[in-house]
């Protein structure tokens, strides 16, 4: 008999996150959660084997899903949600073709934002990176709790200082 366990990927409940602030946590208590499958529509089974199964949100392995991907560890599995997330969002940033005295320049909508000093495609795929992270909520929230809280109360503290700079 083959057993499923589906694993829980909705973004963490806020109120326990290290960084918001007792506003918030007052305006959570009267705002009604988004559907889980709406904002996160990917599940995790947990295989017979041991491992993770990533399936659209609605489908299960016990209802004879098929993955889209398969991890060894939840975390993983996790992670790979998040990329998931965020491939389909448009690329803004392109690189121009040609450098022009001041560098390779950084198109967003056909406009110079930037630029690069050397033709690295590599930091152009980062910077789209971190604009689609920046654009799924989703994604940032399971991002944010795959980080932990340390990780999360070190980056509170370096917006903090970032911002008072």
């Amino acid at each position: 008999m083959s057993h499923s366990t589906p694993t829980d990927i909705s973004p963490p409940d806020s109120r326990d996150a290290a960084f918001v602030d007792d506003l918030l946590r007052e305006m959570l208590d009267h705002v009604k959660p988004p559907d889980p499958e709406a904002v996160i529509p990917w599940r995790i089974d947990e295989t017979p084997e041991g491992s993770f199964a990533v399936l659209p949100a609605g489908k299960s392995l016990a209802d004879g899903g098929e993955p889209v991907a398969e991890m060894r560890d939840l975390r993983m599995a996790r992670l790979f949600v998040v990329g998931l997330l965020v491939h389909d969002q448009e690329k803004r940033f392109t690189l121009g073709d040609e450098h022009d005295g001041q560098g390779y320049p950084v198109l967003c909508d056909g406009e110079a934002v930037g630029y690069l000093t050397e033709r690295d495609e590599a930091a152009l795929e980062a910077i789209n990176l971190a604009d689609a992270l920046a654009r799924t909520p989703a994604a940032l929230a399971l991002l944010c709790e795959l980080a932990g809280n340390e990780t999360l109360e070190a980056a509170g503290l370096i917006a903090l200082l970032h911002q008072e700079s």
